[in-house]
């Protein structure tokens, strides 16, 4: 883990830095399994600042960051889609701070927010073995598949 990490709430000033964040992870992940095009196609659409801002005063949802050495390092978002559901909308640690505790202590801030969720969703491309690796470590399980075209 690094020593200096912090785990906060997100706030304004940091979307530019979360988008940023996403989509160099996204592109470190998924350039690969779908090609650069479809990956910054979803991430001009899904992670524009503006489009993360908004989430920030959802109700029942947490927007959180990872913070080290004033650079933000991860991110993770969540909210109830039910009374006892939690969805993990996303969990993203940045590929130079990947395998070095981040994720975890993102996922142990983000879950006790939510004491009265029972169940836990969450999405995965299931070619992505590092992230599948990740949630079953924690004993996530695959309950079905689906297909993502991206739109």
């Amino acid at each position: 883990m690094i020593p200096s990490l912090q785990i906060r709430r997100g706030e304004a000033a940091d979307m530019d830095a979360v988008s940023r964040l996403l989509t160099e992870t996204w592109h470190h992940t998924y350039d690969a399994l779908m090609g650069p095009e479809a990956v910054t196609r979803m991430t001009e659409a899904w992670h524009r600042p503006e489009m993360l801002g908004r989430q920030l005063g959802l109700r029942q949802s947490r927007f959180l960051v990872a913070e080290a050495d004033s650079q933000i390092v991860g991110h993770a978002y969540a909210r109830l889609t039910a009374p006892a559901t939690l969805f993990l909308a996303r969990l993203y640690v940045h590929p130079a701070h990947q395998r070095g505790g981040v994720g975890t202590e993102l996922l142990t801030h983000l879950l006790p927010l939510f004491p009265k969720a029972k169940r836990i969703e969450l999405s995965v491309v299931k070619q992505n073995l590092a992230a599948v690796a990740f949630y079953r470590r924690y004993e996530f399980a695959v309950i079905s598949e689906s297909v993502e075209d991206g739109a």
